[in-house]
């Protein structure tokens, strides 16, 4: 796997992790936590070639 991939299923794990939190409750306490993961995470993805070779 290259650094490619894993900064790919790094960024969807914390988008994934952003969603099941906020619908565990407690979602105002951590919303700008939440917030703060998902645009590091969007920042994360490799947004000029995105091609999903396995």
């Amino acid at each position: 796997m290259n650094g490619e991939t894993l900064r790919l299923l790094f960024s969807v794990g914390i988008m994934a992790f952003v969603l099941f939190s906020g619908y565990l409750g407690e979602y105002d306490a951590k919303k700008y936590i939440d917030i703060i993961l998902l645009i590091i995470a969007l920042l994360i993805i490799p947004r000029p070639k995105l091609s999903f070779r396995l």
